[in-house]
């Protein structure tokens, strides 16, 4: 607002009245800037918000949780049963032909030829390395004679004639072309994200889903191995417009895989920006809270993108309405006698 002061300030100095003096000018200055400053603020218009008031917020921001192709992190979807179908039956089609006997030995690196000819055949995926691709390919192979009975099962339990069944070896195969799959960050429905974090987040399982505007997860081929919620602060912020905050109000892991977490707190972090709906003149800012008993690697880690500790914040005795209030089904299943507001806890911002 100094700039608009200043300006008004150069016009009258402009358009001085005659009789006016500097000094006098000067004067009325010293005595009425502040009033003059609060009146230029409170007539200045107010710039629109970014999305108009009623807008449901899930619906504009959650599909725009997960990377779109062509953003960094973007993975593709791996059907990986459809894959699997696909590579087998293919093998099967080709079991008969003479060529197939060399190409594998090829794949095994002990005959000639191109060692790349039997996953070309086979329709082995190519975003693959070609160590990977090959191995995937005798896999196919084996499993195709199982089923054929032209080897022992031993992938899985056979039929009462001997032979392994189609659709096992199908899935067999199938977790081997998951069994070193990329994480994907994928978009997930509040009913999955709630009842995941139900059963992994250790200290608050509960969560209230309402006006949230991202559930994303980590998945490994086709298992939900992370999730994370994210959405408005519901407290006052005297600082910034809290339409331009979002923060993160769930991480929940299996424990079973490194770096998922990880993921979607870069992936929220990325979002801040684009997830602002508030006065476009303040800046957006990512918060999210470390309960202090939690060891917050997760967050330590993300530090070179901006996130930081910037207080330790108490935890208060539900008081009022909150004490009195009835337990969710959640609560009662679960037995959370706490929430965020109960425990002492860092607060971590980045902007």
């Amino acid at each position: 607002m100094s700039e608009a002061f200043r300006a008004v300030i150069a016009a009258v100095r402009e358009h001085l009245p005659a009789g006016v003096s500097d000094a006098e000018l000067h004067a009325f200055l010293a005595e009425n800037a502040s009033r003059l400053r609060g009146d230029l603020q409170t007539q200045a218009p107010r710039p629109e918000p970014v999305i108009p008031p009623g807008t449901p917020l899930w619906d504009h921001f959650h599909h725009q949780g997960a990377p779109g192709q062509g953003e960094r992190g973007w993975r593709p979807n791996l059907d990986a049963e459809a894959t699997a179908d696909g590579i087998l039956t293919t093998a099967l089609r080709y079991l008969d032909e003479p060529e197939v006997f060399w190409m594998r030995e090829a794949a095994q690196g002990v005959g000639a030829g191109d060692p790349d000819d039997l996953p070309d055949l086979l329709g082995v995926p190519w975003r693959w390395s070609s160590s990977r691709r090959r191995e995937v390919s005798l896999r196919a192979i084996q499993l195709a004679m199982e089923v054929e009975g032209r080897a022992l099962p031993m992938s899985g339990a056979p039929t009462p004639d001997g032979l392994l069944p189609h659709w096992l070896a199908v899935g067999l195969l199938a977790d081997q072309l998951t069994a070193h799959a990329p994480l994907r960050l994928v978009n997930i429905d509040k009913t999955t994200a709630a009842a995941f974090i139900e059963a992994h987040h250790s200290m608050l399982p509960c969560i209230n889903l309402r006006g949230i505007l991202y559930a994303i997860g980590v998945r490994v081929g086709g298992r939900l191995v992370a999730v994370a919620t994210a959405g408005h602060p519901t407290g006052r912020w005297q600082r910034i417009d809290p339409r331009n905050i979002l923060e993160l109000t769930r991480l929940a892991s299996d424990g079973s895989t490194k770096n998922a977490a990880s993921m979607l707190v870069a992936r929220l972090l990325d979002l801040r920006e684009r997830s602002r709906r508030g006065r476009p003149d303040e800046p957006a800012l990512f918060v999210t809270y470390q309960v202090t008993e939690a060891e917050g690697a997760v967050y330590r880690a993300l530090q070179d993108k901006g996130l930081r500790p910037v207080a330790r914040v108490p935890g208060r005795k539900p008081g009022g309405a909150r004490k009195a209030g009835r337990l969710t089904p959640c609560q009662q299943r679960t037995e959370q006698t706490t929430s965020l507001s109960d425990v002492d806890k860092v607060r971590w911002e980045a902007r």
